[in-house]
Formats: C-alpha cells, sequence, structure tokens
C-alpha cells in the first residue's frame, strides 16, 4: 500500500525546469518546415509563478508541451531537477484548455483517476482528493456529474486532478481561456490563492496582459514566431492577497510596462540578442 507522496525538495539554487538554447521544427507531409521555437534559453525557479505570455502562434504552448515531455525539441535541450527530459513524468502535471473530464464519473472519481492508474490504494488517498476539493470549494458537488458543474467548476476539478499526486511542477496552457470575463477573473483568484497555498511551481500560458499581471511573479514575452524570449519581467509585488495584489500602485505600471513590451514585439522589433541565461 503507498500513501499520497511529498514533492521533492530540490535544491533551491538550482532551477525546477529549464530550457537551454532550445529550438522546436515541425514539418508537414509535403510540405515546408514551420519553425516555432528559436533559441530559447530560460531557467523556471522552485516556487515561482512564470507566465508565458505572447500572441496566438508565437509558440508558447510548444514551450509548455517540451517542458512536459509530450514533445522533443529540435534542438537544444531541456532539463527538470537536472536530469534531461526524455518524456513525461508523473512529478510534472500538464492542464489543458479543456478540463477533459470523463463524463461518465463522478467528480471526485475524476479527481481519483491519476491514483486509479498507477494503482495505488488506501483511504489516505481519498482523503487528500477531499481535502483538494475542499481546498478549490468543490467539496459538495464530489459526488456531482460534469455536465452538473459551471465551466469554471469543472476547470477547478482539472486543477485538483492535477495537483493529486503532489507534483513540483504544475504546467497550465490557458486553462480559462474558454470562460466568461468574470468568471475567468473568479478562477485567477482561485487559482493565485491556490498557489499561495501549496508553493507549487507553475508555469502559466496565456495572451491576457491582465492575467500576466494578475498571476505571475515573473511575465516572459514571447516574440512571434519563431518564438524568442522577447523579454522578462519580475513582478515584484508584496501582497498578502489577490485582491491586495491587483488594488496595488505598482500594477497598473506593471499593465503599461507589459503593453509596451507587446507592441514593441507586434511592431517587429524582436527579441534581443541576450546571448545568455534567463533565470
Amino acid at each position: 500500500m503507498t500513501g499520497p507522496p511529498t514533492s521533492p525538495a530540490p535544491d533551491r539554487a538550482a532551477s525546477v525546469i529549464s530550457a537551454e538554447g532550445v529550438g522546436k521544427a515541425f514539418r508537414r507531409r509535403g510540405g515546408p518546415i514551420t519553425v516555432a521555437l528559436e533559441d530559447v534559453t530560460l531557467d523556471v525557479r522552485e516556487g515561482e509563478f512564470l507566465v508565458l505570455l505572447g500572441p496566438s502562434g508565437c509558440g508558447k504552448t510548444t514551450l509548455l508541451r517540451l517542458f512536459a515531455g509530450l514533445e522533443r525539441p529540435s534542438v537544444g535541450v531541456v532539463r527538470f531537477f537536472g536530469q534531461v527530459v526524455k518524456g513525461p513524468s508523473a512529478q510534472a502535471a500538464l492542464v489543458f484548455q479543456s478540463p477533459v473530464l470523463l463524463p461518465w464519473r463522478t467528480v471526485l472519481e475524476n479527481v481519483m483517476l491519476p491514483v486509479e492508474i498507477r494503482g495505488h490504494e488506501g483511504d489516505e488517498w481519498r482523503e487528500r482528493a477531499l481535502s483538494l476539493l475542499e481546498l478549490t470549494g468543490l467539496r459538495d458537488f464530489k459526488a456531482h456529474m460534469p455536465r452538473e458543474l459551471s465551466g469554471g467548476m469543472r476547470q477547478r476539478a482539472a486543477i485538483c486532478r492535477a495537483l493529486m499526486l503532489d507534483p513540483p511542477l504544475l504546467l497550465m496552457d490557458e486553462p480559462f481561456g474558454a470562460l466568461d470575463a468574470i468568471t475567468r477573473s473568479a478562477m485567477n483568484r482561485d487559482l493565485h490563492e491556490t498557489w499561495r497555498r501549496t508553493g507549487k511551481t507553475i508555469v502559466f500560458v496565456t495572451h491576457d496582459i491582465t492575467e500576466a499581471v494578475r498571476l505571475g511573479t515573473r511575465v516572459v514575452v514571447m516574440s512571434p514566431r519563431p518564438g524568442r524570449v522577447a523579454s522578462v519581467t519580475e513582478i515584484a509585488i508584496d501582497a498578502p492577497s489577490y485582491g491586495a495584489r491587483i488594488s496595488s500602485a505598482a500594477y497598473p505600471t506593471y499593465l503599461r510596462s507589459l503593453e509596451a513590451d507587446i507592441l514593441r514585439v507586434s511592431e517587429g522589433h524582436g527579441a534581443p540578442e541576450t546571448g545568455g541565461r534567463i533565470a
């Protein structure tokens, strides 16, 4: 019998995941080569909320899939806790744009799915699932079917499922993109508070500047294809809560700064030739 795991405690001086000179190209059968990413070097620090921000088609999702081990780089290397990523790992969970809940299973059964797939047993796993549902406000809906939930509630259930095996790294691919503005704002608040309570390392993809500043401790702006790191902004807002964060005097300053970065990149000024590691 195995109980819920405890995430490894990595060396705080080391990155959780890193890209070193990474490029990725795709070729359709009989078609030209499309270069999605070029010369991306980036370190993701333990416990940070890193946002990949940029226009559609700039390679944000491709980079996230490389971090998840779902793709292999054409050039360069991706490392997870110093080890070369060669495939998916239970230590890195991916949350997709769609919740992808199994419609014939209850909320609790969907959250328990990773445990069942790995053959784990024990009441402690059920208690962990219930505690995650409590954390996200879904405990009272544990016996509901996905069709009985709102879009935001389904996405919260998907986040619980991703956290079930206590992975140190959470990768999120525009998880709130399909939600209405009011629900999206509420989900931003809930995710930020969940991150503060769990201390997870999160890499979050979005093309929404406001969402990036609401959530990120660091925002990486990607240039249009081929995607490169155009700028990196530290969001140094020391606030005790999500509400205090978005009400802070610094909040609109970061919005304006990132808007200027996006405008510069969209006008074709592109990524700077840094030639070094961005950590």
